[in-house]
């Protein structure tokens, strides 16, 4: 089974129970929402300890940048995470494994929940 953890800005126009139910992941994807006040919040240094855990994949759902109560939550999040995937990338361990989305309506959402199931299903 994979084990992935999603982090979703509170700001999102959707509450917890309603990503999980338009995610709508199988069985075979153990999925943990966590909230976060917003998508700059999360460090470097608290995603790489994540990943050195029995965690198999990152994913944060970010407001898009034109909507951002913060400015730019969503592109710090994304520098974050490309410099997260570099690392891993060089060390051969797979940068699909982590990923950002923007989130603006519920077909996006259901896009992103698509392209997070096909990531965590290609993960060895």
């Amino acid at each position: 089974m994979k084990r992935v953890v999603i982090f979703f800005c509170q700001n999102l126009s959707y509450n917890k129970e309603e990503i999980f139910k338009v995610l709508d992941f199988p069985s075979e994807i153990s999925i943990r929402l966590m909230p976060i006040p917003c998508s700059a919040e999360i460090s470097v240094g608290f995603l790489l300890k994540i990943l050195e855990t029995d965690i198999d994949a990152i994913f944060i759902l970010a407001c898009p940048v034109t909507s951002c109560q913060f400015g730019e939550g969503s592109i710090r999040a994304k520098k974050k995470v490309a410099y997260i995937q570099k690392i891993l990338d060089e060390l051969g361990l797979g940068k699909d494994k982590l990923g950002v989305f923007e989130v603006d309506n519920s077909e996006n959402l259901q896009q992103i929940g698509r392209n997070i199931k096909k990531r965590c299903l290609s993960i060895t």
